[in-house]
């Protein structure tokens, strides 16, 4: 047997997608000016940026954007866990039917 060098040994990249996202500054600065001449929210961006940068964000990220700058808020009362849901819900979702008991 020879001996390998370390420059032989081929590593692959990570996998999956970066932590950062796959934001680059041309689409944050598209949302931010967009955002600066119409002030709406985040799906009605979503089709102003595809129809005039040609742009495809999804407005999820628009969002996440908007809260990083301060232009929209959190909305608490949506994050709140429903805990009564589960009364809601019959033993028939489980199996894959969609009824309800009201």
């Amino acid at each position: 047997m020879q001996k390998s060098d370390a420059k032989d040994i081929v590593y692959p990249k990570t996998m999956g997608r970066s932590p950062n996202g796959l934001l680059e500054h041309r689409e944050h600065a598209s949302v931010i000016g967009m955002y600066q001449e119409k002030h709406c929210n985040a799906a009605h961006l979503k089709k102003d940026i595809l129809e005039r940068v040609g742009i495809n964000i999804a407005h999820g990220t628009i969002h996440k954007i908007m809260l990083e700058e301060k232009l929209a808020m959190k909305e608490t009362k949506k994050s709140k866990r429903r805990k009564w849901v589960r009364y809601e819900r019959t033993t028939a979702t489980r199996y894959g039917t969609q009824t309800t008991n009201y």
